[in-house]
């Protein structure tokens, strides 16, 4: 039985009973000669949950993909020029017919890319559709790159930028203290006196190493190798800290953000 108002989209009891293919033409028939975009996203919406009942017809007439984007752009229009109240659309339903289990991961993407595009059109926010994107993407880097995995991770999250950067800076730490045999050293740290603790003192150093306009330690390399070592963190730093870690960390702030 369909739900049918101004604010679902649906079907209510999910049929057990197998669907052939010429009941299935005319329903497709039937969403032709819709004129409304609810109309339209509403008898999509009733195909696709008959298609997922009877996977034999997944792909008849239409794929599953192409009738969940079919759906998902009449369903987000069919919002736009409603009245307060009744324009808002439901994420979860949204969600729910994008991962689905017929639609492989990379299809799930380019649904969510879809919705993206045609939420900005109508000037709604789609911060909630990029954190899904990052969460499938995850899901195929952890089988398929690892180091894209890896970074991705990295800045999911703003607990996960701050524990990455703190991270690096400790492996830092641990590169630049200084060995017993100095004939192996790749590097000399000439420290500046900011604490009579040995602890914090090495730590400000390090961290001051990062200040340019602070007059303060300097790094020597002994060898090539320590040269090397410099100019990849330093490309770490660039790419990976200032360009990924940071730029996540520090999104999304608006300071002039109206609650809901």
């Amino acid at each position: 039985m369909l739900i049918q108002n101004n604010n679902e989209i649906g079907v209510k009891n999910k049929s057990s009973m197998p669907f052939n293919k010429k009941k299935l033409d005319n329903f497709y028939e039937s969403v032709s000669k819709h004129k409304s975009h609810f109309d339209k996203a509403q008898g999509l919406t009733t195909i696709i949950e008959i298609k997922q009942n009877n996977p034999q017809l997944v792909d008849y007439h239409n794929s599953l993909y192409l009738d969940t984007k079919i759906m998902l752009v009449h369903y987000i229009h069919s919002r736009d020029g409603k009245d307060y109240g009744y324009d808002k659309l439901d994420c979860d339903f949204i969600k729910e017919h994008i991962e689905q289990e017929y639609l492989t991961e990379r299809q799930q993407l380019a649904l969510y890319g879809k919705a993206s595009s045609c939420l900005k059109a109508i000037g709604e926010d789609v911060e909630w559709i990029k954190k899904r994107e990052l969460e499938i993407k995850l899901k195929i880097f952890s089988t398929e790159n690892r180091l894209k995995y890896i970074i991705a991770l990295s800045g999911k999250s703003k607990k996960n930028c701050l524990l990455t950067l703190l991270g690096l800076f400790v492996v830092e730490c641990l590169v630049l203290l200084p060995i017993a045999d100095d004939e192996h050293a790749l590097f000399v740290l000439t420290e500046e006196h900011y604490s009579n603790n040995e602890f914090v003192n090495y730590i400000a150093n390090v961290l001051a190493l990062r200040l340019e306009w602070i007059t303060g330690p300097e790094l020597h390399c002994l060898s090539w190798i320590g040269v090397a070592m410099v100019l990849l963190w330093l490309v770490i730093y660039l790419v990976f800290v200032a360009n990924i870690l940071f730029k996540n960390l520090f999104k999304n702030i608006d300071i002039y953000e109206i609650p809901e």
